[in-house]
């Protein structure tokens, strides 16, 4: 799947995880072992768009929640840095602010203001 998307395909896979972090730890985990040491991070990072982590939470006794964090990686050489070299720890603050900005611009769409003016 990771030569897939190197080559352009999109590549829309599924795994269980307890968090962001959990999940690209275990995917170089992987690559890796199939790619070798260095090499296999490398791919992944350069294949890898975006990540999403899904969890139901409990929201009161008899209520449960859909929580939604998501990493997108785009044209962010830092973030593909850290997964080839191994610091996924440090990518906590990357998911907070990402999620921070999605967050303002659902506010200002829920306002009623375009959000298209707003850089």
């Amino acid at each position: 799947s990771v030569r897939a998307a190197l080559s352009g395909t999109l590549v829309i896979c599924t795994m269980h995880g307890s968090s962001i972090q959990d999940a690209l730890t275990q995917c170089i985990s992987w690559m890796t072992e199939y790619d070798g040491q260095n090499y296999g991070a490398s791919r992944f990072a350069d294949a890898l768009e975006i990540i999403v982590h899904q969890d139901l939470v409990q929201l009161m006794p008899t209520k449960k929640g859909l929580k939604t964090e998501f990493l997108m990686l785009g044209g962010k050489d830092g973030l593909r840095n850290k997964i080839r070299t191994g610091t996924i720890a440090q990518i906590g603050t990357d998911i907070n602010t990402q999620m921070n900005n999605a967050n303002m611009l659902m506010r200002f769409n829920a306002s009623g203001q375009s959000i298209a003016h707003h850089p």
